[in-house]
């Protein structure tokens, strides 16, 4: 044996005694989760991929473990969303949530409220064709600001919807009222009809006398329009003149008749005035 030992051999031998006795050799598979101490393992120690749903014990991933955008609509399942998921000002969503990731699958009926939504977050580009309807506009929520110019027409409106109080002040001329549409109950001003006698005589021949009318609705001031519908006697004459105080007029009665004026019985006529 003493012939065969070389130099080589005995640093061989050597070597191979200071493995065995100075560490610990392990085989695969040996290492335990007891062989480890408790929070040693760190995220450089693991694989990519090595974490898989298995490892994960349910319910442990929480809002600040997920990435922006890493929920989108393919990963929640259809209709598993409801009110009691969705904090409040939630919609828009969350940045944890991917833009338009949830749709109306993955919504619930009834899960979205109006404590869910930002203020101002609905627009027009949120909002279907048609969608808004009545029942969903509060009363008096709409004002000018609202409407687009030049946007209702006459069949926008219901029979007698817009009176006096939903006009702002020479908000309407000429060109927003349908041509031989306005009947002189859409005048303000004053109107009657009705019949006028005067007795025999009551105009000396070649002479106009005052002829006082109450008509509803004049104020003094206005213009007055005075049509006699039936025939007065030959040489007797009547016209309006002007508004003398509120609910009346003038008129004169002419007779030129060369004599006494014969008697004037119930002559119809129609009255307007206008401011």
């Amino acid at each position: 044996m003493l012939r065969h030992l070389t130099f080589a051999n005995v640093c061989s031998a050597l070597a191979l005694t200071i493995a065995l006795g100075g560490g610990t050799a392990y085989a695969a598979s040996t290492i335990k989760s007891k062989d480890i101490v408790n929070g040693q393992v760190k995220t450089p120690d693991l694989g990519k991929n090595a974490v898989t749903s298995a490892k994960i014990r349910n319910g442990q991933v929480r809002l600040a473990d997920l990435a922006a955008g890493a929920v989108t609509g393919t990963t929640v399942a259809d209709g598993t969303i409801t009110l009691a998921d969705l904090a409040a000002g939630t919609i828009p969503p969350p940045t944890t949530i991917g833009d338009g990731s949830i749709t109306e699958l993955q919504l619930a009926d009834g899960s979205v409220s109006t404590a869910k939504l930002q203020e101002n977050s609905i627009n027009a580009g949120k909002l279907q064709t048609d969608s808004v309807g009545a029942t969903e506009i509060s009363d008096n929520s709409i004002d000018g600001g609202e409407l687009v110019d030049n946007s209702i027409f006459a069949a926008d409106l219901g029979a007698d919807s817009v009176t006096a109080s939903e006009l702002a002040n020479n908000s309407v001329d000429a060109a927003n009222v349908i041509n031989d549409s306005l009947t002189f109950s859409d005048i303000d001003g004053g109107g009657a009809t009705g019949s006028i006698s005067l007795p025999a005589g009551s105009v000396p021949d070649g002479e106009c006398e005052n002829v006082a009318i109450g008509i509803g609705g004049a104020t003094v001031g206005d213009a007055v329009v005075f049509s006699v519908q039936d025939a007065l006697p030959e040489g007797v004459l009547m016209y309006g003149v002007r508004v003398t105080a509120t609910n009346s007029m003038t008129a004169l009665a002419c007779n030129f008749t060369g004599g006494a004026m014969p008697a004037v019985s119930n002559v119809s006529v129609r009255i307007l005035t206008f401011h």
